[in-house]
C-alpha cells in the first residue's frame, strides 16, 4: 500500500492498482526512495511517497496513514511526503501536527523557513481550489533513548479529514541503575563489619532494538574504585554491571560528602557522549561521652520507695551506632535500675537510672558507675556519685508519762485530765512532712496503747498531741 494525499479536504490511502491508473508506475518509483546529497543532512535516508488523487470530484474514501517505519535513534532522520489537492470551496493556508509530546515529528518545508522543523506551518502559497497537486513533506527523528511507536495527526486548516503519521523508534535504548544517575553510599561506618570498602553497582541495560558498543569507563574521586573495562557491546536485552567501591578514611557528613564521578562513553548522533553517574558517600564513627550526672539530693535514711532516682546520661556524638554494655554500680547505698545492653543510634542519648538509699546519716562513701562502650577511643565510661543521708527531725515529749494508779481490769487515759500531759510528736523539718508509720512501745506487757497515731501525717514545723491508754492486767508496777 502507498500513502496518498487526498483532495485538500482530507487525506487517503489507495491500493497501488488505483494509483497506476493516475500516475505511471515509473514516476512513482522515482519518488519512492532517494538519498540526499550535497546538503547538511548528508547520510540521512529520504523516503518520499508523492501521489495525488481526484475521484469523480469527490473527496477520497478514507484518511491517509503515512508510516515512516522503524527509524534508528542514532541520529537518522526519515522523510515522507504526501500531496494534497484542494477540492473544497475555500483556500487552505496551513496545518498542525497534533499529539507529538516528545517532538519526534515536524514539517519538512523550507518555504517559509519558519515551517521547517516546526509542528505548525503557515503555507507561503495557500492551497486554492485547483486540480494541481501540492507536496507536503514531513520528517520523523526519534530522540536518543526513544522507545516504541508514536502516532500523531496532521490537520490542515479548514479540512474535514486528518492524516496520520506513524513512526517507530529503533536503536539502542539504555535503562540505567540507579535511574537518578547518583550512586549514593550514604553514611559508611569506619569500623564496619565486614571491613571496608563499601560496595555497590552501576547497571546499564539495553532495552532498545539495536546493539550499541559502549566504553571505556572513566572514574574520578580519590575514595572510589571501579572495575575497569575498555568497550562492551550490548545486544538488545543485554545488561552490563560495573562494581564500584568506596573507602572513606575520615568522618564526614551528608552536607559535605566525598564526591566522584563514573562516566561511560558512547556515541549519540555521531558525536561523542557520556553516560555519567555521580558518586558520593561519607565516613562515620561513634563517640561515647559522659553527658551529665544529675545532682544527688540529701536523702533521708532508709527512704524505701521514696528513694530518689539519679540519671546518668551517656551521649553518642558520632553518626554510627554505639553499643553500651556491662553497666554496673559499686556503692552500698546505690542500685542500678536498667543495666541491660543498649544500642545507641548516632547523635542520641541514653540515661541510666540509679537509686540512692542511704542507711545512715552523713556523707555517703562515693559510688562508681562503669559502662563498656564500642568506641575504640573511649572503651569505658565511669561516673562518680556522691550523696548524703539525713535523719528525720521528729521529737516526742514529755520524756516521761506517769498514768499513776489504775485498777486492774479497767482503762485509764491521759485525756481524762488527771494523769499528766498528752504525748506530743513534733516535726521540726521546715520542708518535709512525715507520716507516722508505726509506734513501738518497748516493755509494759502490752498494757499501754497510743490510739490514732499510726497513719497520721505530720506537716512541716507542726506538733500533734496523742492520747495514751493504760489497761493493767495484774497488780504491780508497769
Amino acid at each position: 500500500m502507498v500513502c496518498v494525499g487526498a483532495a485538500g479536504q482530507g487525506w487517503s490511502a489507495l491500493p497501488s492498482s488505483v494509483i497506476d491508473a493516475i500516475l505511471p508506475r515509473p514516476a512513482i518509483g522515482r519518488a519512492i526512495r532517494g538519498r540526499l546529497q550535497g546538503s547538511p543532512m548528508r547520510g540521512f535516508v529520504l523516503i518520499a511517497v508523492v501521489a495525488g488523487l481526484v475521484v469523480g470530484g469527490r473527496e477520497a474514501r478514507a484518511d491517509a496513514v503515512l508510516n515512516f517505519g522503524t527509524v534508528p535513534t542514532t541520529g537518522e532522520i526519515r522523510y515522507l511526503s504526501a500531496t494534497a489537492t484542494n477540492l473544497g470551496t475555500t483556500s487552505i493556508d496551513g496545518g498542525t501536527i497534533s499529539g507529538d509530546l516528545d517532538g519526534w515529528f515536524s514539517f519538512a518545508v523550507t518555504t517559509p523557513a519558519s515551517c521547517d522543523f516546526s509542528s505548525t506551518c503557515h503555507f507561503s502559497t495557500p492551497l486554492v481550489l485547483s486540480n494541481v497537486v501540492t507536496p507536503i513533506a514531513f520528517r520523523c527523528a526519534p530522540p536518543p533513548d526513544a522507545i516504541g511507536t508514536r502516532v500523531v495527526t496532521v490537520q490542515l486548516a479548514g479540512a474535514q479529514h486528518a492524516a496520520t503519521l506513524v513512526c517507530t523508534a529503533g536503536g539502542a535504548v539504555f535503562q540505567l541503575t540507579p535511574a537518578t544517575h547518583v550512586l549514593d553510599f550514604g553514611a559508611v561506618d569506619l569500623q564496619r563489619e565486614p571491613a571496608l570498602p563499601a560496595k555497590s553497582v552501576i547497571k546499564v541495560k539495553n532495552i532498545g532494538t539495536a546493539p550499541e558498543t559502549i566504553g571505556p569507563g572513566t572514574l574520578t574521586g580519590a575514595r572510589f574504585t571501579a572495575a575497569a573495562f575498555a568497550t562492551q557491546t550490548l545486544q538488545p536485552g543485554d545488561e552490563f554491571a560495573i562494581a564500584v567501591s568506596y573507602s572513606p578514611t575520615t568522618e564526614g557528613s551528608s552536607s559535605a560528602p566525598d564526591l566522584g564521578t563514573y562516566g561511560i562513553s558512547r556515541t549519540v548522533n555521531g558525536n561523542p557522549s557520556f553516560i555519567s553517574f555521580s558518586l558520593q558517600g561519607y565516613g562515620t564513627d561513634r563517640h561515647a561521652l559522659l553527658f551529665s550526672v544529675d545532682p544527688v539530693p540529701d536523702t533521708f535514711v532508709k527512704p524505701g520507695g521514696a528513694a530518689p532516682t539519679i540519671d546518668v546520661t551517656i551521649a553518642n556524638t558520632g553518626g554510627a551506632l554505639l553499643t553500651l554494655s556491662s553497666a554496673s554500680v559499686v556503692g552500698d547505698s546505690w542500685s542500678l535500675a536498667n543495666p541491660d545492653l543498649v544500642d545507641l543510634p548516632g547523635n542520641s542519648r541514653f540515661a541510666y537510672h540509679l537509686r540512692f538509699a542511704p542507711t545512715v546519716a552523713g556523707i555517703d562513701n562515693p559510688a562508681t558507675l562503669t559502662v563498656t562502650t564500642t568506641d575504640l577511643n573511649v572503651p569505658t565510661l565511669t561516673a562518680t556519685l556522691n550523696g548524703t543521708g539525713k535523719e528525720r527531725r521528729v521529737t516526742m515529749a514529755p520524756s516521761t508519762i506517769d498514768l499513776q494508779y489504775v485498777a486492774v481490769g479497767s482503762t485509764a487515759k491521759i485525756s481524762d485530765g488527771t494523769r499528766g500531759e498528752l504525748l506530743q510528736i513534733t516535726n521540726q523539718d521546715a520542708e518535709n512532712e512525715f507520716e507516722i508509720r508505726s509506734l513501738v512501745i518497748l516493755g509494759g506487757e502490752q498494757a499501754f496503747a497510743i490510739p490514732d497515731a499510726v497513719g497520721t501525717t505530720l506537716p512541716p514545723l507542726t506538733t500533734l498531741s496523742f492520747d495514751v491508754m493504760f489497761s493493767p492486767l495484774h497488780i504491780g508496777a508497769y
